[in-house]
């Protein structure tokens, strides 16, 4: 069962490290994506007039305002895999997220021969809006956010007590499985990448378990 009352997930697997927010020096993948970041807003202008308003489960996330989508992802037997047709409009975020171009990176690792399902997508947050406190479905993954378009006013608060101001081009990695909210009383739309990887324990553990078999 849970632990901590703010990590309280549908689906709670537990042993793994909880903290709210990750150093996100300790992951390769921000290294990639904070390098060619304007690579990826260019990408985010191509699809800019395409967003979709998205429901998450069974609920409205938005209390007020407005908050949409782009998604880039869908998933299959195999796990995730990018939406056909959308690299051809995207073509810097999946060339950058292709587990065979790069396979070192956390959004490329298996976990028992899985793909990770998660999700890949561009997300706006317009001024006025405010998301309702609320949890992702479990904590086998975490969270990573490429802000691609700041804006004053837009914040995300995680847990019981951290705070993220997003900053063009810096990433910012948390665990979403804590209930974190949204508040943006600015006026100016805020635009990120949102990326879903696997949890670094299920990963070492992976990676264990590989090289024992391998012995």
């Amino acid at each position: 069962g849970w632990t901590n009352p703010w990590q309280v997930p549908t689906h709670f697997a537990p042993g793994l490290e909880a903290k709210e927010l990750w150093d996100p020096a300790s992951f390769l993948l921000t290294q990639v994506l904070e390098e060619n970041w304007r690579l990826i807003h260019e990408d985010l202008l191509k699809v800019v007039d395409d967003f979709k308003v998205n429901i998450t489960g069974e609920y409205e996330l938005v209390d007020r305002g407005s908050w949409s989508q782009f998604l880039l992802t869908d998933s299959d037997a195999e796990g995730v895999i990018f939406t056909p047709g959308v690299c051809a409009r995207t073509p810097n975020v999946c060339r950058l997220l292709d587990p065979v171009r790069n396979p070192d990176i956390e959004y490329a690792a298996r976990v028992d021969g899985k793909a990770f399902s998660g999700t890949v997508a561009f997300a706006r947050l317009d001024g006025g809006t405010h998301l309702i406190p609320h949890t992702g479905t479990n904590n086998r993954r975490l969270t990573l956010h490429l802000p691609l378009n700041t804006a004053l006013g837009a914040k995300m608060f995680v847990g019981a007590n951290e705070t993220v101001e997003w900053k063009e081009g810096k990433v910012v990695v948390f665990d979403d499985s804590f209930i974190h909210s949204v508040k943006h009383t600015g006026t100016e739309p805020r635009y990120i990448l949102h990326v879903n990887f696997w949890h670094p324990d299920l990963l070492r553990k992976s990676e264990s378990k590989a090289a024992t078999t391998e012995l």
